[in-house]
């Protein structure tokens, strides 16, 4: 909720104190653009649990959680004459966080839910050397040998 101006100032900031004390730290925000600037790795994380990890540029050039790439697509595009694809979009409402869905908290808003989803939370899938995955998509093409989607 930064001024422009400041917020960059402030990133700066973060980057020069990494540089001098070669330290790292975690960054939360829900603004995507700024994420992919400053972050090497990066969580997605839905209702407490992370749903995807992994590098940055992994991450924002093949998103694999259907809720990742729900983000991306609501993400505002700089360039008023490219257009979005809207298919990533998701619908209904964000479960409570108290009270969430058995399975995969994402499941009620998922267009691929299958059976399992409504049962079990999904293990972290690696899909990469530098990327995982908590999805059903990814963990029921593997146990049937097949490559992830």
């Amino acid at each position: 909720a930064l001024d422009v101006s400041v917020q960059a100032q402030i990133v700066n900031l973060f980057e020069k104190l990494q540089e001098q004390l070669n330290a790292g730290y975690v960054f939360i925000s829900h603004n995507l653009s700024l994420v992919r600037f400053i972050s090497q790795e990066v969580s997605v994380m839905y209702l407490g649990r992370i749903v995807e990890q992994g590098n940055s540029e992994s991450i924002f050039k093949n998103p694999l959680h259907p809720y990742t790439k729900a983000l991306l697509a609501a993400a505002p595009i700089p360039d008023p004459k490219k257009k979005r694809n809207r298919k990533d979009l998701v619908g209904g409402q964000v479960p409570s966080p108290i009270n969430r869905p058995a399975g995969c908290f994402f499941n009620p808003r998922c267009k691929y839910r299958m059976d399992i989803c409504t049962k079990e939370y999904p293990p972290m899938f690696k899909a990469d050397e530098n990327h995982y995955v908590s999805c059903h998509l990814y963990s029921t093409s593997q146990e049937q040998g097949g490559e992830s989607k």
